[in-house]
């Protein structure tokens, strides 16, 4: 669903709520268009609004997401979590660094391009069982291979660093191929053409380096 249709419906969603329930939205709410946070002081802050602005930059665009703090009420995942929620997709950052937000971020993209076909063709594509089941390890599910690759173009290759974590072939030429066929796939027509620009300057920086 585009951004603008699904920041509707979640205004919407709120208007109703707040007619019947004393409704209090985060601190944030709404600050940063359809992208919201809340619990991040401002050096915090910082690092979210360069992340995204990494978006920006390959005109990849974003869903409504809410970027959320990790508490101390409990557990947190090493890094970072999203949730594929309808109409607003909801972001929990336990480490505050600019490559765990963009990989956050790159799940909520993926969550909102890629349909369950395309889904499956990259499973195939990348030779791993499962899209998201927990069953399966962390680097043996598609939708992790999608956010990591996609967190390689937007941040690690301006750093002409691999930073694989993810089994299969994680060559930069790989990656190129596979992040065109995640924007291709997932309609992203203005990034596709930052892409075609970026791409031939990104392989030549990692042939220097290695």
């Amino acid at each position: 669903m585009p951004n603008s249709r699904r920041l509707g419906v979640w205004l919407l969603v709120l208007l109703l709520l707040g007619l019947f329930t004393d409704l209090t939205l985060p601190a944030g709410a709404f600050a940063q268009g359809s992208i919201t946070t809340s619990g991040f002081d401002a050096s915090e802050s910082s690092v979210i609004a360069s992340a995204m602005a990494r978006f920006d930059r390959a005109a990849l665009d974003l869903p409504s997401i809410h970027i959320r703090r990790a508490g101390g009420d409990g557990p947190c995942e090493p890094h970072g979590r999203t949730a594929d929620t309808w109409p607003l997709i909801y972001i929990t950052i336990c480490e505050v660094t600019e490559a765990v937000v963009v990989h956050e971020l790159a799940h909520a993209w993926t969550f909102d391009h890629l349909g369950p076909t395309d889904q499956v063709e990259w499973n195939h594509r990348r030779g791993v069982p499962t899209w998201l089941s927990r069953q399966e390890p962390w680097e043996l599910r598609g939708s992790e291979h999608a956010a990591d690759i996609l967190t390689w173009y937007v941040y690690w290759s301006d750093f002409a660093v691999a930073n694989p974590r993810i089994g299969g072939e994680t060559s930069p030429g790989r990656y190129l191929s596979d992040v065109e066929w995640l924007l291709t796939n997932g309609d992203a027509w203005d990034g596709l053409r930052v892409f075609g620009s970026r791409s031939g300057l990104i392989t030549v920086t990692y042939a220097t380096y290695s």
